[in-house]
């Protein structure tokens, strides 16, 4: 019987310990692809750090937390610990499940386009942001009647405003400027929806029906704080770069619950 245990412990113990190293390198990952350490990755870092480190020390561990166990204050301690870790794997997989329905929705044809900024590298798009300008191109290509709006202002560590670079850009792949609006101040997606909404007020007398284009983690987020604003909007889910997929999606948890709870 102890020996059934003891291969049951290695085995558990191995699981942990892969899967805390294959999921701390990819949330660091990114920082090696010009990305600065973010929420995101921190969070999840540490998450498989500590995953990682329960493997190595398993058997210690368990024991201190059985001995923690049979004194009723380290019980109440346990407990507490464990139902604050259930909220949060609940809220974390509340909010995910919000991020994949979203991202499955289809836009609806013959819109126009609010195009929302993201970071740019010198006067280039990042790769996130290209995957929002691929989307977008391709909506225009299939929609020539339709205007675009791109959104952003200039970043602390940004030379030039994000809509410039993609205004530059979508007008090299054959979009008409005359079919093309640049919205430069906005520093947030709250700014990004408002104020390309304001221009397309200037331009219909009243808010017209949209398409919002977005990263696949982002668009729960921008399309719940477009209904918060009245807007009538549909998403166009943009794929991000599968290395940059887990990070962003943990950080866009903490944008989903301020959203939800502060705002």
């Amino acid at each position: 019987m102890k020996k059934q245990q003891k291969k049951t412990h290695i085995f558990i113990r191995t699981i942990l310990i892969i899967i805390g190293c294959i999921f701390f390198l990819w949330f660091l990952l990114p920082v090696f692809t010009n990305v600065r350490p973010n929420i995101g990755n921190l969070t999840g870092m540490a998450v498989f750090a500590l995953l990682f480190m329960y493997g190595i020390f398993f058997t210690p561990v368990n024991h201190f937390l059985s001995a923690l166990w049979k004194k009723t204050a380290g019980r109440i301690v346990e407990i507490i610990i464990g139902l604050i870790l259930a909220a949060i794997f609940i809220l974390a997989g509340v909010t995910y499940g919000c991020m994949l329905h979203a991202a499955g929705q289809e836009p609806k044809q013959n819109k126009d386009v609010i195009v929302l900024g993201c970071k740019v590298n010198g006067e280039n798009p990042s790769l996130s942001l290209l995957a929002r300008l691929d989307a977008a191109l391709e909506y225009l290509e299939e929609n020539p009647d339709s205007y675009c709006v791109v959104s952003g202002g200039q970043g602390k560590e940004e030379i030039v405003t994000e809509a410039s670079v993609m205004y530059r850009w979508l007008h090299e792949q054959g979009i008409s400027e005359n079919k093309l609006i640049a919205e430069e101040k906005a520093s947030d997606t709250e700014e990004n929806l408002k104020l390309s909404m304001d221009l397309l007020k200037k331009r219909y007398g009243k808010y017209p029906e949209v398409v919002i284009v977005t990263n696949d983690f982002h668009v729960y987020r921008a399309m719940y704080l477009a209904k918060t604003f009245g807007y009538n909007a549909t998403p166009i889910s943009a794929k991000t770069p599968w290395w940059l997929y887990p990070t962003y999606v943990v950080r866009e948890m903490y944008g989903i619950l301020e959203s939800w709870f502060l705002k």
